[in-house]
């Protein structure tokens, strides 16, 4: 069996088995809030005298301490006091350190918890394990620090099966880690990886959030029999949601799937329709408008400078970029959210439609004989980890041409059983 490295328990909230949450430095940013709204009980004079001038520049910028202070408060004080409620909270690793090819786990102790809260519903616990890898990206000569999921299980876990005394409760589980994840690093600098539990629940008044930075490297050591397998859980979990989407598919109850959020089905005996209408994409065009205008408003003032001392070959070249930008940005807002496609199948062809505000611009009509085959796009990537969502166009494709028939299926799983589906209606043979 692999041996962690000789200094891992350097860190002092590894030193024993019992992993302390992070959430001791809510305090500190409790603090750190009232550090931000102090200073306005001072500039309060001033920012009166700045309002009868009518100068409100020094007021927004005044003005912007105490937000923030008050937004970091509001967060913090919650947090506190969900500290407050719950009590101590603790996380006994079993086995200690957690293992990469073996089992991460171990007894979670919940000093306070609402057992009359969750008597209809005990199932609600969720618990997280994430293997978090921190580096640092570099962008128009600023670094900053980004992290992604590399490995991520989640799930409910019943407290209601968990031992109850004098309103404690523990939770006993694990989770099987993959042997091709990365371990903990000790020393957090520069590039690195992280493992943390995270528990939550969502309570009447205020929710329980905690995590445990843990320490996770390469074994095989084993959960105790009698603790939870989330993973199995996890596992068990996806396959009952593979069945239903297939189920509904087959029988054509698209309302019960995640398609019915991004477009319309209809049938007769002829043929079937899918219809994506407009107002789709509208975080990504609301995105594309800030740039537009951010881009618009200072290439307007660097041409009007120009106009008055002048046009050079300079002056051309420096507005290229605004130009660019400018002019891509927005085509996204005035396309994006006002085109829609309209797929009509049946035995015979597939008809292809797209429209811009009602008006067509591009019709296709395929024989199902020129259809070679059906195949899956990679479009959209939402989330990381465990909550991440891949979404898929389906793409017919003939000898000399390929169109998109469907835009934005939800997870892997149901655009594969759509695409079997629209190759059963088009009569297309073991593609």
């Amino acid at each position: 069996m692999s041996k962690p490295p000789l200094d891992w328990q350097s860190k002092k909230q590894w030193r024993s088995d019992v992993i302390k949450s992070t959430s001791k430095k809510e305090l500190f940013f409790l603090l750190f809030s009232l550090f931000f709204i102090s200073p306005v009980i001072f500039l309060v004079p001033e920012l009166q005298k700045n309002l009868y001038s009518g100068n409100y520049i020094p007021i927004i910028a005044g003005s912007l301490f105490p937000i923030i202070g008050i937004c970091v408060f509001a967060i913090a004080l919650r947090r506190f006091l969900s500290n407050y409620r719950f009590g101590r909270v603790e996380f006994k690793m079993n086995p200690y350190p957690g293992c990469i090819g073996g089992h991460v786990g171990g007894e979670i102790f919940i000093e306070k918890w609402p057992f009359d809260a969750f008597a209809n519903n005990p199932k609600s616990v969720k618990v997280k394990l994430e293997c978090i890898h921190s580096y640092i990206t570099n962008s128009n000569g600023k670094s900053s620090r980004t992290e992604t999921i590399d490995w991520s299980q989640n799930t409910t876990i019943d407290v209601s099966t968990s031992f109850e005394t004098n309103k404690q409760a523990q939770l006993n589980f694990y989770f099987e880690v993959p042997k091709n994840t990365s371990q903990s690093d000790v020393k957090r600098s520069g590039s690195y990886h992280r493992w943390v539990v995270t528990l939550e629940a969502d309570v009447p008044g205020v929710d329980l959030v905690r995590r445990f930075d843990i320490p996770v490297f390469n074994g095989n050591e084993q959960a105790p029999s009698r603790y939870e397998n989330l993973s199995k859980a996890v596992e068990a979990i996806k396959n009952i949601q593979s069945v239903e989407k297939k189920t509904n598919i087959e029988m054509e109850n698209f309302s019960e799937t995640a398609l019915v959020k991004n477009m319309k089905f209809s049938k007769n005996d002829q043929s079937i329709q899918f219809y994506f209408g407009m107002f789709r994409g509208l975080a990504i065009s609301a995105f594309a408008l800030v740039f537009s205008v951010g881009f618009s408003i200072p290439l307007i003032s660097i041409v009007s400078s120009f106009t008055l001392d002048g046009f050079s070959v300079f002056s051309l070249i420096f507005t290229i970029p605004f130009t660019l930008v400018s002019i891509i940005a927005s085509v996204i807002v005035l396309y994006l959210p006002f085109n829609s496609l309209k797929t009509v199948v049946d035995a015979q062809s597939v008809n292809v439609q797209r429209c811009w505000m009602f008006i067509p611009f591009f019709n296709k009509q395929l024989s199902s004989k020129d259809v070679t085959h059906l195949s899956l796009k990679t479009g959209m990537t939402v989330g990381s980890g465990a909550n991440r969502v891949i979404h898929y166009d389906l793409i017919a494709h003939s000898d000399i041409q390929t169109v998109t028939l469907l835009l934005n299926i939800k997870d892997e799983d149901l655009a594969n059983y759509v695409k079997e589906y629209v190759e059963k209606k088009m009569n297309l043979k073991n593609i």
